[in-house]
C-alpha cells in the first residue's frame, strides 16, 4: 500500500473498512494510508484517515516483529495526527493532541517537539523556548531539534545563543548538506546580526551551491539572506567576497565556523566522570570547583572520556529536570583533560 498511489490506496482502504475490520487489520489499514499521505505531505488526507479511528481502538504497546521493534500503533496515530494539525496551521489543536499523547506516552520526544513548536506559533515564544530546551536536553534529541530551538531563539532576538546552537546543530555530520540547506540561510542571518558578514556570505554561497547541485529551486529564505548580505556589504562600502562555487569547498570553509561557533562565548569547567552502570544513557560529572554534580548524556562524552574517573573539561547548557520539575543544567562540549590513572590524552 505504501508504494502505491494515494488515491488508489485510500480507495482500497475504504473497501477494506466496509468489511468492518477490528484490531490489527483496522490499525494496519488506517495507519498505512496515513503513512502514505504523510509521505506525500497530503496533511488533510492524514486527518481524514486519522478520524476513522480513536486512540483507544489502537494498541498502546510496542510490537516486535522478528528482530525489529516498532512503536505502538496508538503512539504512531498521535504522532502523525498532531503533525498533520501542525502542518495545517491548526496550532492549538496540534498542541492539545500532542499533550494528550504525552499523558499516555510521557517523555515521547516527538510529541514534546510538536507541542513546543505549536506553542510558539500560538504566540507563547518564551514558553516554547523553555519546552524546546527540555526536548534538546533529552537523550533522543537530534540535530534538527537544536536547529529548531535556534530559530526560536532567533525570533526572540537571542542572537548569540541562537548562533551557537545552530553551529552545534550543523556540526553533526550524520546528515548531508542537502538535509541542512535551509539552516544555512538562518545561520547567515544570525551571522549578520553578530557582525560577521563574511560568515554570512559564505553560508549563502553554500546554500546556493547545494540548491544548484541538487537542481532544486533556491528557497525564499536563502533569497532573503542573500539580499541582507548584499545590503550589509553595500552599507559598509565593500565588495562582496570572491567565494568558491563548489559545495565541497564551501562546506570545508563553513565547517570551521561551525566548530568555532559551537563553543563561542562559553565558559568551561573541569571535573571527573562519575561511575555509571553499563547501558545507562547518562551519568554525572563531579565538578572540581565544588559545585553540584552535573548531568551529562553518555552520547555527549567523547569515546575517550566514557571511562569513569576521566578528567574532563565541559561547558554548561540550560536544561530542565523533569523528575524534579525545575530548571537545571547539563554538560556539553565535553573534552578530555586526563584519563583515569593520570595518563595524558
Amino acid at each position: 500500500m505504501a508504494a502505491g498511489d494515494l488515491a488508489a490506496a485510500a480507495d482500497a482502504g475504504d473497501q477494506i473498512l466496509a468489511l468492518k475490520p477490528t484490531g490489527l487489520t483496522l490499525a494496519l489499514v488506517v495507519l498505512g494510508v496515513m503513512k502514505l499521505a504523510k509521505e506525500r505531505q497530503h496533511w488533510q488526507a492524514v486527518l481524514d484517515w486519522s478520524s476513522k479511528v480513536t486512540p483507544n481502538m489502537l494498541d498502546d504497546q510496542p510490537r516486535t516483529v522478528g528482530n525489529e521493534r516498532y512503536m505502538a500503533h496508538r503512539l504512531t496515530w498521535y504522532l502523525t495526527s498532531s503533525r498533520a494539525l501542525y502542518e495545517l496551521k491548526r496550532f492549538d489543536e496540534a498542541r492539545e493532541l500532542a499533550r494528550a499523547g504525552l499523558v499516555e506516552f510521557p517523555g515521547e520526544v516527538f510529541l514534546m517537539r510538536t507541542a513546543a513548536l505549536a506553542l510558539a506559533e500560538s504566540g507563547d515564544l518564551p514558553g516554547a523556548i523553555a519546552e524546546m530546551r527540555t526536548v534538546v536536553a533529552g537523550p533522543r534529541a537530534d540535530w534538527y531539534m537544536k536547529a529548531e530551538l535556534s530559530e526560536l531563539l532567533f525570533r526572540a532576538e537571542q542572537y548569540a545563543e541562537a548562533y551557537r546552537l545552530m553551529c552545534e546543530a550543523l556540526s553533526d555530520r550524520r546528515q548531508s548538506e542537502q538535509y541542512k540547506v535551509k539552516c544555512f540561510a538562518v545561520l547567515a542571518r544570525l551571522a549578520l546580526k553578530l557582525g560577521k558578514p563574511r560568515v554570512a556570505a559564505e553560508h549563502v554561497a553554500l546554500a546556493k551551491a547545494v540548491y544548484a547541485e541538487s537542481k532544486w529551486r533556491v528557497s525564499p529564505e536563502t533569497v532573503l539572506a542573500e539580499q541582507e548580505v548584499k545590503a550589509a556589504y553595500e552599507a559598509a562600502g565593500e565588495a562582496l567576497p570572491d567565494l568558491p562555487t563548489s559545495s565541497d569547498q564551501l562546506t570545508q570553509i563553513c565547517s570551521a565556523h561551525w566548530r568555532a561557533g559551537a563553543v563561542e562565548g562559553l565558559r568551561f569547567y573541569t571535573g571527573t566522570v562519575k561511575p555509571y552502570p553499563e547501558g545507562r544513557l547518562f551519568t554525572y560529572i563531579r565538578r572540581n570547583d565544588g559545585g553540584d554534580d552535573v548531568y551529562v548524556l553518555v552520547r555527549d562524552l567523547p569515546p575517550a572520556c566514557r571511562e569513569p574517573g576521566s578528567q574532563v573539561g565541559f561547558a554548561l547548557m540550560a536544561s530542565f529536570d523533569r523528575k524534579k520539575g525545575r530548571e537545571s543544567v547539563r554538560a556539553v562540549h565535553v573534552r578530555m583533560r586526563k584519563r583515569p590513572h593520570g595518563t595524558e590524552p
